[in-house]
């Protein structure tokens, strides 16, 4: 371990080919999960292998690693009852292995220009803390057939020191912003996240909602007696009202 936990080594040697923002894997996320405790949903995505060549022996693994909300931020250590992963499906020639907070797909080939459908189910517990969910990825595989082992990994697995480093300064690599060599990895992929939450209460939309259909009804049936001419007993006693309260004021 490097650091301030960066792991060393990972990268052998700067590649631009390997690793330039428009060749890595595009990791689009389709739809995240907002869930209510005790509740269960999809995080569906897919991975597009960019690269000339084709990606070999290949393993990407997400890990819920840790839970935000207004007040504070948790390791998913100090979270009771955090939600988990509890199925994959996965292409018929891919495999999964589920851990709980952690999820593991391999594949031993996927061609270039090809794109592979995931999706994972999480639960949350009918008391798991209510939050944002944020789960960090670690992709490994083979450049080609018989080529180098690549590593890449998502901001959620370096320290905030380590990445403000390589955020920073001079980046000698050429890929964007981000300094690979000072993370040791080959690129960087996305985090992505889900929620746990109760929904608001509905009851004050729905009296916010009455108060306001009372008040245009009233509205209306006002415009009614007084521009329409319409119910004019109804005019007669408002009349009658409106002298009453003008005679109290002018005394």
């Amino acid at each position: 371990m490097g650091v301030g936990g960066v792991v060393e080594g990972s990268a052998a040697e700067f590649d631009v080919e390997v690793s330039h923002p428009s060749l890595i894997p595009d990791i689009g996320i389709e739809v995240t999960p907002q869930l209510e405790p005790g509740q269960q949903g999809w995080l569906e995505m897919n991975m597009t292998n960019r690269y000339p060549v084709p990606m070999t022996n290949m393993t990407l693994t997400l890990e819920i690693f840790e839970a935000l909300n207004e007040n504070e931020q948790r390791q998913i250590s100090k979270v009771g009852h955090p939600p988990e992963f509890t199925e994959a499906t996965v292409p018929d020639d891919a495999s999964s292995t589920i851990n709980g907070l952690k999820v593991t797909i391999s594949e031993d080939y996927i061609a270039s220009n090809r794109t592979r459908p995931y999706s994972l189910r999480i639960k949350g517990h009918s008391d798991t803390y209510q939050a944002t969910y944020v789960i960090r990825m670690e992709l490994k595989f083979n450049y080609g057939v018989n080529g180098r082992t690549v590593v890449m990994r998502s901001k959620g697995h370096f320290p905030d020191e380590a990445w403000d480093i390589a955020t920073t300064g001079d980046n000698p690599d050429e890929t964007g912003n981000i300094n690979l060599t000072a993370l040791g990895v080959d690129g960087i992929i996305p985090d992505t996240s889900f929620g746990v939450r109760r929904p608001f209460p509905q009851w004050p939309r729905y009296l916010f909602l009455g108060l306001a259909a009372v008040a245009l009804a009233g509205g209306v049936f006002l415009y009614q007696v007084e521009e329409k001419g319409r119910f004019p007993a109804v005019k007669k006693k408002l009349d009658a009202v409106e002298r009453k309260v003008k005679d109290t004021f002018k005394r």
